[in-house]
């Protein structure tokens, strides 16, 4: 489709100068296809001007960035027109088109006709049934990052005359002609581009240009280049040849009756040379900026048109290349352990994986990778690198549909090709696969086995051969279903029965073991185990129960969730009630159904939790609430077991040991989701685990949470008070650190940062918050500054939402600007202070209004711009900064800071007891201000002669 560009502030490029997006310059290369480095000159030169012009600019192989406008090169080499389902693309064609020009397929026809296309010459637009004022049409010009160090004479210089391109047998009957006049043609005898060409042109006299079809386009690309690097270009010309204005006088041209002349008698004359060197000087004052800065423009408005939309959008693959390197294949999902390899997702299968995986690829997009979603794996020479294989074929089948395939390429162990990579840890053979078809059992496999579908021996060459030569072995492995034959040898050659099916829970009740202690003696039993046919326990939570609200419609997540049911019925009988594992699967649910959602503990731990989050939240109302009961595996019990290295295999101790049932892990997946939770209630655990001394009060957060078996939270729907803002972060995040791995599960774990692809400063050693700050100044690039703890969390759209506050702030009021997310405020009304601003602390939920009129900040995240008229004083240490910050601003600035609403999580395990250096802090901060004393703070009153003991938090 065609996009025309017009100027005017309504129009798409209008539009478009509003914001600058990232863009991504992609060249096409088929495996193997050297001539694709060709296209590099003309990227770095639209890197060179798009970078002029504000934009970020990155350059790739083969690689689509989902998060940028993509300029795609050499898509006539190949391209998958499905991708522009996921990427926005921009097509850059540089070949010759139409009458007399290059044979391109149609579908590359079709695809420059159907996209978005920047051209070189306006005289290509008609073959792909484009208009002049369709598409952007840009030129090659001077391009100063190619000058050098000062060139040879031209007379000095070794090379009569350079030509690079493509050989035909009209380019070579010209080259015959020239060196008939004396002068020596020279060319590669294998392909050269880059610097290793580059050095080689310089030290020619003259490249020559001539045309390869009858077209007779003018070849901008080896014209520009040549000519900034410092050496003349002598060009055929017809009738034909329409260069750019740029190029008409600093190209000495020649016409196919003038050959002879020019050679014989013109060319490294001194009249010529004198031209020539004009000529250079001529081209150095050139510049394309105008034409590029439509182009611009054009990929602007492109990426308003539907760009943020597509990067959003949650790819879920069909198709997997492992262990991609050097064979990237577009389109498919490319997975590698290392970064530098530059695949979509760094992942490394031969490791435990939970499924789904839900990660950011590297271009800035959204992947889920589900089991049973797989239709086709690639793995070219990886098996004999993974440390643990069984694991990695283990996550393969797992990954793959029933009927997909695996295609796995890896050496011969007769091979010298086996252990030629120091690299490698195994060799392999046709026995290779016993354990992955036949064998299967070993591996712990029962429903599912692979079945072998094709077997080839290759030469050193990828050929088809014989084993006594085979270099290679190439196999492909179908996930099949075991058959129950198959399942009862699979039971008989395990260790166990492969487990045995649960039986009905009244069953499971009545003949619940009891367990009566009798007196030790040596070498005695110690307990025995009898059966009870007594009262059956009952299975309700009594204490959840207890504190769940009234609702008109209740969705139960997870079966002790569903066990409520009856008793919940009995207190409101009118409610209506579904099973999310039942009624859901057999019932077609209206939207906004339910307005309260529980969640039992067995789905509070799920790895799932989030995609059922996803799945459910169109189902409930817009003011509806979830109740969550949550085993709490950081309990002293659970802990104690672990140090004890207890190997009882529980379900309460086998997901302590994956940390997803702890209320940090729970509070970030409801944050993320959109939902702001609060502790509503608790069990205590057994009494060993009780403070020793009755009514002493534990003095950190952690220590009280081990003390609970058993958490309730209540989360409502986060409220969005403003509108998102994509794109890069306005702001660079500052943190002070002290604890690298609270550092690593907080703030860079944050979803919220890595929406806006923030970055993160993190200072260690730092003596006060102002040291952290002034070494951190250095790496800032943004105009603000996020000063924050490291026990922070920031759930998905808080950067969006923060850049939104920070892009409307006026430029006469940033420097002045201080905005903190909780603390106190005065009323202008009547000067009584309370409590502002949102946040998660710990377990609770502090929920307040907003405010223009802060006193008080509390220093878990301070914003400020980086030229700030605030200053933090260092001799308050890590204690009231942010107070003393809100009071010097409205004693010295008559301005005062401000508290937001977002959504942060002070995911801190300190307690609530003020440590002994926050009283000096409250003396200075009390001398310093004495008229504005007494001063608000949320830790307290301030006055002349308090302790820090005295406060509450």
């Amino acid at each position: 489709m065609a996009y025309q560009l017009l100027e005017g502030p309504n129009t798409f490029l209008g539009k478009a100068q509003a914001m600058t997006h990232r863009i991504h310059l992609s060249i096409m290369q088929p495996a193997g296809y050297v001539h694709s480095q060709g296209f590099l000159d003309q990227a770095r030169y639209a890197r060179y001007q798009l970078r002029r012009l504000g934009a970020e600019v990155t350059i790739g192989k083969n690689r689509l960035r989902e998060d940028a406008v993509n300029i795609i090169f050499g898509a006539h080499l190949g391209f998958a027109a499905d991708l522009r389902q996921r990427h926005t693309c921009v097509f850059f064609n540089l070949e010759q088109l139409g009458e007399g020009g290059a044979r391109v397929s149609q579908a590359y026809i079709d695809l420059l006709g159907s996209s978005a296309v920047i051209d070189y010459d306006a005289r290509n637009l008609a073959a792909y049934g484009c208009q002049p004022g369709d598409v952007p049409v840009v030129s090659f010009q001077y391009a100063p990052y190619l000058a050098g160090a000062p060139a040879l004479p031209l007379q000095d210089r070794p090379i009569d005359l350079l030509f690079f391109g493509s050989l035909n047998e009209r380019r070579k009957a010209m080259f015959e002609r020239i060196e008939a006049c004396g002068w020596s043609v020279s060319r590669f005898d294998h392909p050269l581009y880059g610097d290793e060409r580059d050095q080689f042109i310089r030290q020619s006299k003259a490249v020559f240009n001539c045309h390869f079809y009858e077209s007779s386009r003018f070849e901008q690309a080896r014209a520009f280049h040549t000519l900034s690097l410092g050496t003349p270009v002598i060009s055929e010309r017809t009738d034909r040849t329409t260069p750019p204005p740029a190029f008409e006088e600093a190209v000495s041209w020649v016409s196919d009756d003038e050959l002879e002349a020019f050679f014989s008698q013109e060319f490294m004359t001194s009249q010529w040379q004198q031209r020539a060197e004009q000529q250079l000087q001529a081209f150095a004052q050139t510049d394309a900026s105008d034409v590029w800065q439509i182009a611009h423009g054009y990929c602007q408005a492109l990426w308003n048109m539907g760009g943020e939309e597509k990067a959003q959008q949650i790819w879920r693959p069909t198709q997997m290349n492992l262990g991609s390197g050097k064979d990237y294949k577009p389109g498919w999902l490319n997975v590698d352990i290392l970064e530098r390899a530059y695949p979509d997702l760094v992942l490394d299968l031969g490791q435990e994986v939970t499924l789904p995986v839900k990660a950011r690829t590297l271009g800035g997009g959204h992947v889920v990778l589900e089991a049973n979603s797989l239709e086709a794996i690639y793995a070219n020479n990886v098996l004999e690198h993974v440390p643990d294989l069984p694991r990695l074929m283990t996550n393969l089948l797992a990954l793959l549909k029933e009927g997909g395939e695996i295609e796995l390429e890896v050496p011969y162990e007769k091979s010298m090709t086996a252990w030629q990579d120091p690299t490698h840890l195994r060799a392999m053979n046709l026995n290779s696969w016993l354990y992955y078809t036949s064998w299967f059992w070993y591996l712990g496999w029962c429903e599912h086995r692979f079945e072998m579908t094709q077997f080839n021996w290759l030469d050193s060459k990828l050929g088809p051969c014989e084993e006594d030569q085979a270099a290679f072995m190439r196999v492909k492995l179908k996930k099949v279903r075991t058959t129950a034959h198959e399942k009862s040898i699979a039971r008989t050659m395990q260790p166990d029965f492969g487990g045995v099916a649960s039986d009905p829970l009244e069953i499971e009740q009545a003949i619940a073991p009891q367990v009566r202690p009798v007196a030790m003696q040596a070498g005695k039993v110690i307990s025995i185990t009898r059966l009870s046919s007594g009262e059956k326990p009952s299975h309700v939570d009594q204490s959840w129960l207890e504190m769940l609200p009234h609702a008109s419609s209740v969705l139960a997540l997870g079966l002790e969730a569903r066990r409520l049911k009856n008793a919940y019925l009995n207190r409101f009988p009118n409610t209506r009630w579904a099973d999310h594992e039942e009624t859901l699967a057999h019932t077609k649910v209206s939207a906004q159904a339910f307005d309260l959602l529980l969640i039992g503990p067995d789905d509070a731990a799920s790895p799932d939790l989030a995609h059922k989050l996803e799945q459910i939240s169109d189902l409930l109302q817009p003011q509806a609430a979830i109740s969550v009961a949550l085993h709490n595996a950081a309990s002293q019990e659970i802990i104690d077991t672990l140090i004890n290295c207890d190997t009882t295999s529980t379900d309460l101790q086998t997901s302590a040991l994956h940390n997803r049932e702890t209320p940090a892990h729970v509070y970030k997946i409801l944050l993320d989701a959109g939902w702001s939770p609060s502790v509503k209630g608790h069990q205590p655990g057994p009494a060993h685990q009780q403070p020793s001394k009755p009514g002493k009060q534990a003095e950190r957060a952690r220590d009280l949470i081990s003390m609970m078996d058993r958490f309730y939270f209540e989360a409502h729907r986060t409220p969005r008070y403003h509108k998102a803002v994509a794109g890069e972060a306005l702001f660079t995040v500052v943190v002070p650190t002290t604890a690298e791995q609270q550092l690593k599960s907080n703030v860079m774990a944050s979803s919220g940062l890595r929406e806006v692809h923030a970055n993160v400063v993190a200072i260690q050693g730092a003596h006060t918050p102002a040291d952290a700050v002034a070494e951190a100044m250095r790496h800032v690039k943004t105009d603000w500054i996020l000063l924050t703890h490291q026990d922070v969390y920031f759930p998905s759209g808080f950067g969006k939402q923060l850049n939104a506050i920070l892009d409307s702030i006026p430029d006469e009021k940033k420097k002045t600007e201080l905005i903190g997310f909780a603390g106190i405020e005065q009323s202008h009304a009547n000067g009584t202070h309370r409590p502002a601003g949102y946040l998660i602390d710990r377990l609770h939920r502090f929920d307040h209004a907003p405010s223009e009129r802060a006193v008080s900040l509390d220093e878990f995240a301070i914003i400020m711009h980086k030229d700030s008229v605030h200053k933090i004083d260092p001799e308050l240490g890590w204690h009231l900064w942010a107070t003393d910050l809100c009071l010097s601003s409205i004693k010295h600035h008559n301005a005062y800071p401000r508290i937001i609403r977002l959504p942060v999580f002070h995911n801190s395990a300190t307690g609530w007891k003020l440590p002994d250096d926050f009283n000096n802090s409250a003396s200075i901060i009390l001398r310093k201000h004495s008229e504005l004393s007494p001063i608000h703070t949320l830790c307290g009153t301030l006055n002349p002669g308090c302790e820090a003991s005295k406060l509450a938090a």
